[in-house]
């Protein structure tokens, strides 16, 4: 089901498989929907409670871009109870603490976040297979211990653009067997 507007929503929704509400327009999602077959689910200027996925039980896709000066304020604790979710896309976030307990995820877009420290959390995430950092805010490897990138090792595809990279990224990366595909696009090169 694709909505151009959240009101269009109905209480009838429990047998579908995808909801897309990518308008521009600022929107609350609703909370207590029943969503128990929802597969897909694509949010944009949502502002999203996280008890909203409680019923979500079949969600494998979510994509969500936050309001529009908002700082993101749904906690990725309420994602650790989606256990088959394996795609994630998150825009405009800050706060990615808790994105560790995602263990099932498989592909993670993080483009135009900002957040320091996101390393220690990234690091868990052991079958992740495409990590995209596009337009991420942060300077890998000033932010990012040493060994975080290394310990993706089920990584075959990895997208930087965007960001002050420095040289002991290249060091991690030759250690990714499995990479099939890799962009590295950077303004700014800090050579160490």
């Amino acid at each position: 089901m694709i909505k151009s507007k959240l009101e269009l929503l109905n209480k009838n929704l429990e047998s579908c498989k995808a909801i897309s509400l990518l308008d521009r327009e600022e929107k609350n999602f609703p909370n207590r929907l029943i969503l128990s077959k929802l597969e897909i689910l694509l949010l944009n200027n949502c502002d999203v409670q996280g008890t909203c996925f409680l019923g979500m039980r079949e969600l494998k896709v979510l994509s969500l871009t936050v309001v529009d000066g908002s700082t993101g304020v749904i906690s990725l604790y309420a994602l650790s109870s989606l256990q088959k979710l394996r795609a994630l896309h998150l825009e405009e976030f800050e706060d990615f603490s808790y994105l560790g307990n995602l263990r099932t995820l498989e592909i993670l877009s993080l483009s135009g976040s900002k957040f320091e420290g996101l390393a220690d959390e990234l690091g868990r995430l052991e079958n992740l297979k495409m990590l995209d950092l596009t337009d991420f805010s942060c300077v890998v490897s000033s932010s990012f211990p040493p060994n975080v990138i290394r310990r993706l090792s089920q990584l075959e595809e990895l997208y930087i653009r965007g960001l002050k990279i420095r040289n002991d990224i290249f060091l991690e990366i030759k250690f990714l067997t499995r990479l099939t595909r890799l962009i590295l696009e950077f303004p700014h090169y800090l050579g160490i």
